[in-house]
């Protein structure tokens, strides 16, 4: 493992840029304190939204030279299956991928995008969510909300990122009236677990507020509203449903559970549907993953160990030298599949637990605290909150798992749900709060039947359900889903 190499030209810039972080930085925290959560950030004073302006153009000017080694690994294991375009157009391995870039306006929406906050780190990068918002209202309708918390392995995604919605939740949205908030949050491996819970309290509490970042509104509902001037509808911010896949799920537990926090937010949410979700460390073996040849297989491309071992140890090597200089950059997106390959390369070789429980900058070799639940994994958060949460503010719970998820084992989901049960019995110790289905079989499958050439093929009473199987599936056609999407509906919209 060898550090970047820079020209001298490169480096000096590098120093350079570093002095002015921690010039910056030291500003910022006379003016509003070391701890950046204790003044909300729509509330800091105009001089240090100067420095963080500052701080943004900084970042943007010097984006190449800051992120350029992680972005040369991106394009493992080659160009094309790194690049974002193939997955849009369906092509190869993504072939199963049809949706066009217009699919949210086919699905009768509008897009819009706002920031709720922006990160901790020296870039002070905005983070935006996506606002959806149905193209047909009644007139005078009170419109409830679904929040959206994409998957990715915490390493690719983003809250405008078409292939991973669910087809059924988008209709059922759409025939409610309702508006869809995707949110994005800091992804690795430049990010790590406390950036993360850090964006999705700043959510929270800029959701609560109903705060802006835009200067021309003082508040994100009245931005909202100034979109769409035709639509005459009134939001109905207290009818909350969740709904989080993959790592997604992570998320959208994160979020509950800091709503739900003993003095937190503890806004009313009605109910939320985890989707195959990623609740442990992202940790695959090697072992059962190899075939015989002990190739690991990632989009139809074979590696070996020693390969994945050698890409993850460079990553690294980039993400620790930006931690020694303060550098790290955040991401608050990225479109696959580009990224990809990183949360394959993190899980599949046990690296992926230290890039989300190391600590940032000068802290990157400290031992976090077994207590601090900011760098546990959901499944963490849940066993070490009980006594910190108010349990009458967790909403009830769907989940829904593939049996034969070979990226997120059903195991660890359902040692998730036994837990919520113990731990939680009041809220969770029944269906009537609490629903785990294990997938077995789907009427209707469609397959890649080979990656190179990007052939499809439609199985029928399929009995293999992995991992990200459900985002064009037809309610119609799959009990399970239909009665999912009932299920959290019928709790929906309680609090209106």
């Amino acid at each position: 493992m060898s550090k970047p190499t820079r020209t001298n030209e490169e480096s000096k810039q590098i120093a350079a840029l570093q002095d002015r972080v921690g010039i910056r930085e030291s500003k910022l925290k006379n003016i509003v304190g070391n701890d950046y959560a204790a003044l909300p950030k729509w509330d800091w004073p105009e001089d240090a939204m100067k420095i963080v302006k500052e701080a943004q153009k900084d970042a943007i000017k010097n984006r190449e030279l800051v992120t350029r080694h992680i972005r040369d690994l991106y394009t493992w294991p080659s160009e094309d299956l790194a690049n974002e375009k193939v997955f849009l157009e369906g092509k190869g391995a993504f072939s199963t991928f049809t949706r066009s870039r217009a699919w949210f306006e086919e699905e009768g929406f509008h897009e819009f995008t706002t920031n709720y906050s922006f990160s901790n780190r020296w870039d002070k990068t905005y983070l935006p969510a996506t606002f959806l918002v149905p193209k047909v209202l009644v007139p005078g309708h009170k419109a409830p909300v679904m929040w959206y918390f994409h998957g990715g392995g915490y390493c690719t995604g983003a809250s405008d990122g078409i292939p991973w919605y669910s087809q059924t939740a988008m209709r059922r949205a759409k025939n409610r009236g309702a508006i869809v908030i995707g949110i994005d949050y800091p992804l690795g491996p430049e990010g790590n677990y406390k950036d993360i819970v850090d964006s999705l309290g700043d959510f929270l509490a800029w959701y609560k507020a109903d705060k802006s970042f835009d200067p021309n509104h003082t508040s994100w509902t009245d931005w909202l509203y100034k979109q769409t001037p035709n639509l005459n509808y009134t939001l109905d911010k207290s009818s909350v449903y969740i709904e989080g896949e993959s790592a997604g799920g992570q998320a959208a537990v994160t979020t509950i559970w800091l709503n739900a926090k003993k003095g937190g937010p503890n806004l009313p949410i009605d109910a939320a549907l985890l989707r195959f979700p990623m609740i442990e460390h992202y940790t695959r073996s090697w072992e059962k993953s190899a075939n015989k040849q002990n190739k690991a297989v990632y989009m139809g491309l074979h590696c070996s160990k020693t390969e994945a071992e050698q890409r993850v140890a460079n990553i690294k090597a980039v993400i620790l030298d930006l931690e020694r200089r303060g550098l790290v950059p955040t991401i608050p997106a990225r479109y696959p599949p580009v990224g990809m390959a990183f949360a394959f390369l993190l899980s599949i070789t046990g690296e992926w637990t230290w890039f989300f429980q190391r600590q940032h900058d000068e802290r990157i070799h400290d031992m976090v605290a077994p207590t601090d639940t900011d760098f546990m994994d959901g499944l963490g958060r849940i066993n070490n909150s009980v006594q910190d949460v108010v349990h009458e503010c967790l909403p009830p719970m769907y989940v829904y798992h593939g049996h034969d998820d070979g990226n997120c084992p059903v195991e660890g989901t359902a040692n998730f749900v036994n837990r919520l049960r113990e731990l939680y019995p009041t809220r969770y110790g029944s269906e009537k709060g609490l629903v785990f289905h294990i997938v077995r079989v789907l009427a209707k499958k469609l397959e890649v039947a080979n990656p190179m050439t990007g052939e499809l093929k439609t199985v029928e009473n399929a009995t293999s359900v992995g991992h990200g199987f459900d985002y064009s599936l037809d309610e119609k056609n799959e009990k399970f889903l239909k009665e999912a999407y009932d299920w959290v509906g019928g709790f929906w919209g309680r609090n209106g």
